[in-house]
């Protein structure tokens, strides 16, 4: 017997492996299946799921699945704040990520992409990428077009990193 569709399945994290958090649910589909895909804000603790039973099916936990990645961070990050039309706007900062409590360079040759939202738009978009020196340094120019906010992301490419973005850096562009 499968549960109906629509039945939800809690999903739960325990940042410190005992204090368990329901983050939400996902329903089953008609077979009783279901698929979790979504961002978590903390992705590395303990997590399991939860379905809480019918008084037909009964509850069940599932085992418990440790998740354990490095925090990562774009730190000095600084933006020219105001530049002419045409001109360049430089973006610089550094990548690290956070080994045995302490923060370390990503290393060199990692690619750094920058994206751009115009003042008033929801949407970011991708306006160029640089890589990082050896100390996990980056540093570009960027071609000025309208006042608006920058970012850089890197994207880990390996399991044990999470992805690092820096913050919004509104820039003014006069004529």
């Amino acid at each position: 017997m499968t549960p109906p569709k629509g039945t939800k399945v809690w999903v739960q994290q325990a940042r410190d492996g005992r204090h368990w958090t329901t983050l939400g649910y996902v329903p089953t589909d008609r077979s009783g299946a279901f698929s979790i895909d979504g961002y978590l804000e903390h992705p590395s603790g303990s997590f399991r799921l939860v379905y809480n039973g019918t008084s037909v099916l009964q509850g069940s936990t599932s085992r418990t699945v440790e998740l354990s990645r490095n925090a990562t961070r774009v730190t000095g990050y600084k933006v020219t704040s105001k530049v002419r039309k045409g001109k360049l706007v430089r973006l610089r900062g550094t990548v690290q990520h956070k080994v045995g409590g302490t923060w370390k360079s990503i290393g060199s040759k990692r690619y750094v992409d920058l994206f751009f939202r115009a003042k008033g738009s929801k949407t970011f978009k991708e306006v160029g990428w640089v890589r990082t020196d050896s100390r996990g340094r980056f540093d570009a120019g960027v071609k000025a077009t309208k006042t608006g906010y920058y970012t850089a992301v890197w994207f880990s490419t390996n399991s044990k990193d999470l992805n690092a973005e820096s913050v919004e850096k509104y820039v003014k562009v006069v004529k």
